[in-house]
């Protein structure tokens, strides 16, 4: 079920349509939920996350008609007693630049924002594909960045204020980031212009180019990328696979005869065409690929006793933190697929499986009482903390909070 996806478009419904018809293909606007974003992000999320999260240039940056301000204007290096180099913001640099009309960019903000964070972690669930999230911020009337394209499909959240957009059709069919399309011709019209105001939601497909500007009135947005699989990372996981037959790692006849050239080949074109030809191959690409995922692992450190073992109790929240895990059922076993590990687990463990990967979060002790007709308690002990241990799951002491 697509509900976050559904919040940001409208409704389930919708969301259903836009992954159907009209994700990656063309551009859409969206009217997202009556209160708009707010709950998502607002100001004050974004003046904390910028005041206690070590945020660096160029993580943060301020830019102007797509020219970014030296770092050495907005920033001043300082160095740890440790020795270590950082970086780090001058606030009065930087609200200088923003008053001039400047704008503010936060990238990989998913990674230093709690409420984002969920928010990335529910549509990977969702889109089972990699999701980041930057923040924009923006006053006065100038673009913050010039017309452009992005190597990877987008939806923009406009939380407060309003932005007016220039959207341009591509001009090379789904490029990728090694490729340079060329712009638009100068006078072109675009293929669509607007406005987009508070609690409106945008969809951006790849490669199609984009002018973007305040129109002077303080504006906060948020970009999430999304990067689906390709048929370019289909192919190199059936390079990856064939790559583990003997005869693919024997070094190619430069000074064969032709007849042994002419075999090589025909080993190489086998080879390749029977792992192609598996009525399964997207299907076990995609596992494979949701797999090798990291994750967005959290330290479970009140858990970690002094013995160098993870200790459960009753209050002890447990939550999945690898969104694109997969678990599959076969014959007696059950194969995970998560945080770039694959397991077999006993089929006993089933129940609890399937509870971490429906529920948000569940103290240990409403999981064991659920789970208790299948698996003895020190036995879900165990396998929690072995998938702590393995960075899908995590261990929070306290009571239970909206993932």
């Amino acid at each position: 079920m697509l509900e976050s996806l559904g919040k940001i478009v409208g409704s389930s419904a919708e969301a259903e349509r836009f992954v159907r018809e009209i994700f990656g293909r063309r551009p859409a606007v969206f009217s997202g939920p009556t209160a708009g974003f707010a709950d998502l992000f607002d100001w004050a999320e974004m003046e904390r996350m910028l005041q206690y999260s070590q945020v660096h240039h160029p993580r943060v940056r301020v830019t102007k008609n797509g020219a970014a301000a030296d770092e050495g204007a907005i920033a001043v290096e300082r160095v740890s007693h440790e020795g270590v180099g950082y970086t780090r913001l001058l606030s009065g640099a930087v609200m200088a630049e923003l008053s001039d009309g400047a704008t503010l960019v936060v990238d990989s903000a998913d990674e230093l924002s709690p409420p984002l964070r969920r928010l990335a972690a529910d549509l990977e669930r969702e889109l089972q594909e990699h999701v980041e999230i930057n923040v924009y911020c923006s006053w006065g009337t100038e673009p913050g960045l010039g017309l452009h394209w992005d190597d990877h499909e987008v939806i923009v959240l406009q939380v407060a204020g309003e932005k007016k957009w220039e959207i341009h059709s591509p001009t090379l069919e789904a490029p990728t980031a090694e490729q340079q399309p060329p712009p638009p011709a100068a006078g072109t019209e675009p293929a669509m212009a607007l406005t987009l105001r508070a609690g409106e939601s945008l969809h951006v497909p790849r490669g199609w180019w984009h002018l973007v500007a305040s129109v002077g009135v303080p504006s906060l947005h948020l970009t999430i990328g999304i990067r689906p699989a390709t048929g370019v990372d289909l192919l190199a996981a059936v390079v990856r696979e064939v790559g583990a037959r003997a005869a693919m790692r024997v070094n190619i006849p430069r000074w064969g005869s032709p007849a042994e050239t002419a075999q090589y080949l025909a080993t190489v074109r086998e080879a390749v065409q029977e792992e192609l030809s598996g009525s399964d191959l997207l299907q076990r690409f995609l596992l494979m690929r949701n797999g090798r995922d990291p994750g967005r692992g959290a330290l479970s450190l009140a858990s970690l006793g002094g013995d160098g073992r993870l200790h459960l109790d009753d209050d002890s929240i447990v939550r999945l933190v690898a969104p694109r895990a997969r678990i599959e059922f076969d014959g007696e076993q059950i194969k995970l697929y998560g945080a770039g590990h694959e397991l077999s687990i006993r089929t006993e463990a089933r129940a609890v499986l399937e509870i971490l990967f429906t529920e948000e979060s569940i103290s240990f002790r409403e999981l064991s009482a659920k789970c208790s007709a299948t698996m003895p308690g020190n036995a879900i002990e165990e396998l929690l903390s072995d998938l702590t241990i393995l960075g899908l799951i995590s261990l929070e002491r306290g009571r239970i909070t909206s993932h």
